[in-house]
């Protein structure tokens, strides 16, 4: 971890921003669309770097190009220099800005708020804290970012939600910072926690992808839909419930990870603990597993159920 993070420092190139942990290439300066990539948003999904190093490096020698200015964006080193999700507080909860910034995520949420001021699109590369079945796309329905999931093809499963519905009632990511500026905020889980080459080919493909897609909208003037309809499709999941806690000692069983199968009714509690019963058949989702002294946390889980098209069932 502390390779890769001296690694992007050698590479790095300032912005106009100068923000630290960024590295900034303008493009094109007929290009305006500004592209933000996000890495280590937890502090221990730190499995991605290596693609965004080996990317910075073929932006450096020209093997890579950008059509417009892109940022790439470390947002919590100091989390990943501990190996921990974060130090103080989630840094992807407190983009909401309610209050002083009087810990270190968010202290480094005003740093790098200017960045997200001025993005057009923001993608945000995380991975799982529990195992994952599949890498999978979760942000709000909306056609435009789906057009983008298929077509960035970082994972064949996503897990959506009402239009403009927040993923933690109270708190803020960054990428619903960015959507809530009338701008594309994309994230893609792209596996489980820690180094991993599959993810990492993934996620250098996926900007790979972007960049290229971003060059044929801008320069041959194709359209966002072209793009999408020769992409390879997602499959959808809604966000059907979201299961909290009732009890200090509600817990799940052993082995549920993301996109496990579960059916209506099945005991989804650990043994001697409060019961706690699958309310339909779907695929689990975001499990939570808190180890010992720790906080239980208010959400044990979501549940996702299939979605056909999901344009005509939230027009409905």
């Amino acid at each position: 971890m502390e390779t890769c993070l001296s690694q992007f420092e050698s590479l790095a190139t300032p912005g106009p921003l100068a923000i630290p942990w960024t590295s900034h290439f303008p493009g094109e300066e007929r290009i305006k669309t500004h592209l933000v990539l996000g890495f280590i948003t937890h502090g221990n999904e730190w499995g991605t770097l290596p693609a965004a190093l080996r990317v910075l490096a073929e932006l450096k020698t020209g093997h890579l190009k950008s059509a417009g200015p892109i940022t790439f964006l470390l947002g919590n080193p100091r989390a990943t220099r501990k190996n921990v999700r974060f130090v103080d507080e989630d840094f992807n909860r407190v983009f909401s800005f309610e209050r002083p910034a009087d810990n270190g995520e968010r202290q480094r949420a005003e740093e790098v708020r200017p960045l997200l001021d001025s993005a057009d699109i923001f993608l945000d590369f995380h991975q799982t804290q529990t195992p994952t079945e599949s890498p999978f796309w979760t942000f709000p329905w909306d056609e435009a970012h789906a057009h983008w999931a298929q077509i960035i093809a970082a994972a064949p499963l996503g897990l959506t939600r009402p239009p403009g519905g927040v993923f933690s009632k109270g708190k803020c990511c960054l990428d619903e910072y960015v959507r809530n500026r009338g701008k594309i905020g994309l994230t893609a889980e792209v596996g489980t926690k820690g180094a991993d080459k599959v993810q990492e080919e993934l996620t250098y493909q996926s900007i790979v992808r972007l960049l290229s897609a971003l060059e044929r909208i801008e320069v041959e003037n194709c359209s966002l839909q072209e793009l999408a309809e020769v992409a390879p499709p997602v499959q959808w999941y809604q966000t059907a419930e979201v299961v909290a806690a009732r009890t200090k000692d509600d817990r799940l069983r052993d082995g549920l990870g993301n996109w496990s199968s579960v059916d209506q009714g099945e005991i989804l509690s650990a043994p001697g603990g409060p019961l706690l019963r699958a309310s339909q058949s779907g695929k689990i989702l975001f499990p939570k597993y808190p180890q010992p002294g720790e906080p239980l946390a208010p959400e044990l889980f979501r549940l996702g159920t299939p979605l056909e098209n999901p344009s005509e069932f939230f027009e409905k």
